[in-house]
């Protein structure tokens, strides 16, 4: 779903880099942890409209729809987690969407050819 003309800019963080952000905290010691809060987020601001092209350019079918409202920008500030953690994203936004198809696709191949 896209909301209001799709120009609205996000900051999209793929779960693998969210899941090694993640880690890297749990990892560190209490006393390195200055911060309450870390932001991970993704390489990429992009609008929805990029995001849109970009999913269509690699499942041409996908059915997206137009909404009212939205937010215009999310973005947040990962330089916390950057320097205290020693975090930084690693998956680009086309290439995180290329990699979940494919995770999805062969899991749904293992998954089916079992139930055969």
């Amino acid at each position: 779903i896209i909301a209001q003309d799709g120009d609205q800019k996000r900051n999209q963080c793929y779960i693998k880099d969210l899941t090694e952000g993640i880690l890297l905290a749990l990892d560190t010691k209490p006393e390195q942890l200055t911060q309450r809060v870390y932001n991970l987020s993704g390489p990429d601001e992009l609008s929805d409209n990029e995001i849109v092209a970009v999913i269509r350019q690699l499942v041409p079918k996908t059915d997206i729809s137009v909404t009212e409202g939205g937010v215009d920008r999310r973005a947040i500030d990962n330089t916390a987690a950057k320097q205290i953690l020693g975090w930084e994203p690693q998956w680009r936004f086309q290439d995180a969407v290329k990699d979940y198809i494919k995770m999805f696709r062969e899991f749904n191949h293992s998954h089916y050819a079992q139930d055969s």
